[in-house]
């Protein structure tokens, strides 16, 4: 999926410790295709600090609102980015069973659909 998507983003490394990947939707939707902090580094704030990146970075450059897309096992994510103000708008049944050949389980919760969250800028 990553193939798919990383040529025409834009990729934003923190300190060696984190990334976030950034594509635009359209002239006035940027999505956060990816945010990944090191293993090692997870609960320090990296990904904050990457959210609140992505959040300037868009306002910055005019976009009016912020996507991101994560699975409704991703209970964890979920909490991130509504705690910074993303709000669920769409659900899209059976994303993960149908683009993914192996099934995928988060804390023993099957990952079937996907969920996007938005935020308005």
């Amino acid at each position: 999926m990553i193939e798919q998507y990383i040529t025409t983003s834009k990729c934003f490394v923190l300190d060696q410790l984190g990334v976030i990947v950034l594509q635009q939707v359209t002239p006035t939707i940027l999505e956060i295709k990816n945010i990944a902090v090191d293993a090692a580094h997870e609960q320090m704030g990296y990904g904050k600090q990457l959210l609140q990146f992505a959040i300037d970075f868009a306002k910055e450059h005019h976009y009016e609102q912020l996507d991101v897309r994560t699975g409704n096992s991703s209970i964890s994510q979920l909490a991130f980015y509504q705690k910074a103000g993303f709000r669920i708008v769409e659900i899209i049944p059976d994303y993960f069973t149908t683009h993914y050949e192996e099934p995928i389980y988060e804390d023993g919760i099957p990952c079937i659909d996907q969920l996007r969250l938005s935020t308005i800028l």
